[in-house]
């Protein structure tokens, strides 16, 4: 019960790309602002897709979103890793998608889900994120989920 009012009053998703970055197969480094910390080991990393890129347009003439997504980006297409301020560090990969609007007008229609291959220990500071995909993700936004200050 206490981690459900943590997560009601304290968890929110923070943009670690100030700008939109592209995802190629060689790793980028982002610097996180102010460090992240996890409420539970259920926190991720999200890919917001571009609605203008081509993930999107090949989405929109399938018939079944999800399944289209699958095959565009099986598991495993992103590793990301998080490293904190004492140098520890936590491996991602995606493990699924959000689609919030089926018509692909929001800009936040489409999400790439990455979860912890461990877990993430609650508490620790992360500032530091590398991240790359076997499939090219252009001008796209790195969210955090469950976090807190």
């Amino acid at each position: 019960m206490k981690e459900f009012f943590l997560i009601l009053l304290l968890g929110k998703s923070i943009v670690l790309t100030s700008e939109p970055v592209d995802i190629s197969n060689e790793w980028i480094s982002i610097s996180i602002e102010k460090p992240i910390s996890a409420i539970n080991a259920g926190a991720s990393l999200n890919i917001q897709l571009s609605i203008n890129g081509q993930i999107i347009k090949e989405i929109k003439k399938a018939d079944n979103h999800f399944k289209e997504l699958k095959k565009i980006i099986p598991d495993e297409t992103v590793e990301a890793i998080l490293f904190n301020v004492d140098g520890d560090q936590i491996a991602f990969s995606n493990q699924g998608f959000s689609i919030s609007d089926h018509t692909f007008i929001r800009s936040d229609s489409v999400w790439v889900t990455l979860k912890s291959l461990t877990h993430v220990p609650p508490g620790k500071r992360f500032n530091t994120l590398k991240i790359k995909s076997k499939k090219y993700f252009q001008s796209v936004k790195i969210i955090w989920k469950n976090y807190r200050k």
